[in-house]
């Protein structure tokens, strides 16, 4: 190791809340030991090193102030841009880029509440390309072993690379000890997804998944979640789809979908209030023709009930189809305005009055004076 190389006869000696700064790094100690020929400070006691988001702890440190390069015995870090804290036997400060670190561990939860922990042998953080490798990793949750692999792939910053997530975890009576573990995976500039298995202590193992597009011309979100049910019996699920597209400068469709597998899946597995107050949801896909003064919007719509304390004499009709047409026409001669709107909907529903409405009765004229000056 290259920490105390050097022999401490050849250094200037520094006592008492020292303070080294260079730039943005700033080195604090009980005692320094400053080699002007190298511009090396070794630090011993209390030792306190900031720099370029890295904040470390430890009783002893070398920082060679030229080449960028700092190095720690037992200390204990911060890395503010990804809100992560840990201990390791040696934290060395490769380049302004680049830390590595042994026998460490790493987490991202506040002080205190070690939720999830990452122990590893290695560890390099590399600013530069966004990404954290550790090896000989083990996963643990609520100092539960979980996972254990020879090698580990997690992003630093926000850039988008495939790879594990960092855990979440909960606790419901519903579901009991909930454990999620999401992969993301970076398919493509315009495409992504997240495949998230999800351990339900009373219920079994679930898997959602998030896959999102975006072209030109269109762009969507589509939700999958499937779930096994040990405490149901029984297989549920849940689909969405959300699209919006243009085809041409005139014609735009929209696409909302979402269908559960029964009417307590959000109650049941549902993560929020919001969720679990749902009482319909809405099945529809609409295509809007723009041309010159007037538009056609085709509609068709359909509901799934959740509150099954919803008679269904109050249940919301289907539209199968709707049809809208618009027009709308100004200055035109004599100064006049006309505008169209006219509409064809049939009503359906299981139970009840349905039948066809037709209404071509809204349209108007209106009249546009010019004052004089």
């Amino acid at each position: 190791k290259r920490l105390f190389a050097q022999p401490i006869k050849d250094a200037a000696v520094l006592r008492g809340n020292v303070e080294v700064v260079r730039g943005t790094q700033h080195l604090r100690a009980d005692r320094v030991y400053f080699f002007e020929q190298n511009r090396i400070a070794q630090a011993r006691g209390g030792v306190i090193f900031s720099g370029n988001g890295l904040t470390v702890k430890g009783p002893q440190a070398e920082v060679n102030f030229d080449d960028d390069t700092a190095e720690f015995l037992q200390a204990t870090y911060w890395y503010s841009p990804r809100h992560a804290r840990g201990r390791a036997a040696r934290v060395y400060r490769k380049s302004p880029q680049v830390i590595e670190l042994e026998e460490a561990t790493y987490t991202s939860c506040n002080p205190g509440n070690d939720d999830w922990l990452l122990s590893a042998d290695h560890v390099e953080l590399n600013r530069e390309s966004g990404e954290g490798t550790a090896r000989n990793v083990l996963l643990e949750f609520q100092k539960i072993p979980l996972i254990y692999t020879p090698w580990f792939r997690f992003p630093i910053d926000d850039r988008r690379k495939t790879g594990f997530l960092i855990p979440k975890y909960g606790v419901s009576s519903n579901s009991g000890l909930s454990i999620e573990a999401p992969f993301y995976w970076n398919m493509a500039p315009n495409r992504d997804a997240v495949i998230t298995p999800n351990y339900l202590s009373k219920r079994g193992m679930q898997v959602r998944s998030n896959f999102r597009y975006l072209y030109p011309s269109s762009r969507g979100d589509l939700n999958f979640e499937y779930l096994k049910d040990r405490r149901k019996e029984d297989n549920r699920y849940l689909v969405s789809l959300i699209d919006s597209s243009r085809f041409s400068p005139h014609l735009t469709t929209s696409i909302e979908y979402t269908k559960v597998s029964d009417s307590n899946y959000f109650e049941d597995l549902g993560n929020s209030l919001s969720l679990t107050s749902i009482s319909f949801l809405q099945r529809k896909a609409e295509a809007l023709y723009r041309h010159g003064f007037w538009n056609l919007l085709t509609r068709v719509q359909e509901f799934q009930t959740i509150d099954q304390s919803i008679s269904p004499s109050n249940r919301p009709y289907k539209r199968l189809p709707q049809l809208l047409l618009n027009g709308r026409l100004q200055d035109q001669p004599f100064g006049l305005g006309y505008e169209l709107r006219t509409e064809w909907v049939r009503f359906d529903r299981d139970l009840g009055v349905v039948g066809d409405r037709f209404d071509g009765n809204r349209w108007s004229v209106s009249k546009v004076y010019k004052l004089s000056k």
